[in-house]
């Protein structure tokens, strides 16, 4: 696999995400011909076989479903090496792995791989990315020849993914040098950008799911872009105001893009986000609508806690800089314990015992 559009995820953090795919009952793309999947553009659908993620074991392992041809469980067999990718919360991971041997679970008999070697992220974005209400349209126009209406699916600060017709041709890196973003009650948002993947396989409604980079967008468009689509997420998860409690002791880590991490104090929390004390100027490439994709979570008495988050605000008051963030894929339990000390309103020992994301 090419090292160009992969991020290496950090090892101690891959055994917490997969188990919490394989929670959410995510399949695998298993790559049994051909050459590996090239420049971070993941799995070549018609040469690659579906399994179900059934267990993360402790010392790594992963325990999959039988692919359901018999000539890819003999190519799974036969093969010292295989590429891997897996979906999860709309982020793409691959891997290496190889089959180790044969498992037997009560829905019959699994096969079990061992831990994965270059875990990396593809296609990470800057940022998060919201699906879009019934009836939004984007407006599309490239330099090479299309000019039409399309469906829009989600959209986010960075760029917005569109359904094109069959018969479009938009590959990888075509200029798109129009973008009309039309969203149900909003003034449209205009700009130009560029074509960063298009998928193979058709949607539901028999189109091809078409991601368009955004380019030079003016800040204040992007910003209003960037609270339309924070608004809608809450909208969609029905997301309520959770108490929040001081976090004495209490220390985020920071991963953002490819930069170092950075550790920061934890003013106050709640069940779905935090608000941190930022370190002006090393941190002014936080900002509004980024995305996060590794926050360690610190609380003195309380299990460690890794996810990703949003940044929803930046404020200074007072002569501090201070940084609000919505968690996003918290695992069902570090949420239920989060809540749980809100309504005691003090930290201590878990509750129970608990994994990361």
């Amino acid at each position: 696999m090419n090292d160009r559009g992969r991020t290496r995820v950090p090892t101690e953090t891959v055994a917490a995400l997969l188990r919490d795919a394989c929670a959410a009952g995510a399949r695998l793309a298993l790559r049994l011909e051909g050459t590996p999947p090239k420049d971070g553009a993941g799995c070549d659908a018609a040469r690659t076989h579906s399994s179900t993620l059934l267990e993360v074991r402790s010392d790594g392992g992963l325990v999959i479903a039988p692919p359901a041809s018999a000539d890819a469980r003999r190519r799974l067999a036969e093969l010292s090496r295989v590429a891997v990718e897996c979906t999860h919360g709309g982020v793409k991971h691959d891997f290496w792995t190889r089959r180790v041997g044969e498992v037997l679970r009560p829905e019959g008999p699994a096969l079990l791989l061992a831990p994965p070697e270059d875990f990396c992220r593809l296609q990470r974005r800057q940022y998060f990315r919201v699906g879009a209400p019934d009836g939004s349209q984007a407006v599309v126009a490239s330099a090479s020849g299309l000019a039409g209406v399309r469906r829009l699916i989600d959209l986010g600060g960075g760029g917005v993914s569109v359904q094109l017709a069959t018969d479009d041709e938009l590959p990888a890196d075509t200029a798109i040098t129009r973008v009309e973003v039309r969203l149900p009650g909003e003034e449209p948002f205009v700009t130009s950008g560029q074509v960063r993947h298009l998928d193979g396989s058709t949607t539901s409604d028999g189109g091809r799911r078409c991601g368009i980079e955004f380019g030079e967008l003016a800040m204040r468009e992007r910003e209003r872009l960037i609270r339309y689509a924070i608004r809608r997420e809450r909208e969609l998860l029905g997301r309520r105001q959770s108490p929040r409690i001081a976090a004495d002791g209490a220390l985020v880590t920071l991963a953002q893009g490819d930069g170092p991490a950075r550790r920061r104090q934890v003013l106050n929390l709640s069940s779905g986000g935090a608000l941190l004390q930022l370190e002006s100027p090393r941190d002014h490439d936080l900002v509004r609508g980024v995305i996060l994709h590794a926050v360690e979570l610190r609380v003195p008495g309380a299990e460690t806690i890794t996810t990703e988050a949003v940044v929803v605000r930046i404020e200074s008051a007072g002569g501090h800089l201070t940084c609000g963030l919505e968690f996003q894929g918290l695992s069902r339990d570090a949420r239920e314990m989060l809540a749980h000390y809100a309504r005691l309103g003090s930290w201590g020992p878990s509750p129970a015992a608990h994994r990361s994301v």
